[in-house]
């Protein structure tokens, strides 16, 4: 099951770079700083959830669906980041979606300007 979940997202979804943030704190010199590892991935790109049918969502939200397959590691929300079509967007929720005691797919709330 957790394959076909994988195999329809491939075939609809979106190349899209999955930024994953790498913080470092440097002793010496007391600072920290972060960069990104990059992950290709295919992202099937929605625009409403139940909370936006219901009032309760902003409507700069726009949702991700990647498969589980895709992502060795959970996103961090308000850290981590997803391009598509050359826009980076912020990670604002995380859903993880199981078939057993398996993940199956992430559902991402993300928005290109952070609110």
């Amino acid at each position: 099951m957790l394959s076909r979940i994988d195999a329809i997202i491939s075939k609809v979804g979106e190349d899209a770079i999955f930024k994953k943030a790498v913080a470092t704190y440097t002793p010496s010199t007391r600072s920290n700083s972060s960069s990104f590892t990059n992950y290709p991935v295919k992202a099937f790109v929605y625009s409403s959830s139940p909370n936006k049918l219901a009032g309760l969502s902003d409507q700069n939200t726009r949702y991700v669906a990647i498969s589980a397959l895709d992502l060795t590691f959970t996103p961090v929300v308000n850290q981590d980041k997803l391009v598509l079509d050359s826009v980076e967007y912020v990670i604002l929720s995380s859903d993880k979606r199981k078939i057993g005691n398996a993940s199956a797919m992430f559902i991402l709330g993300i928005s290109s300007n952070g609110e």
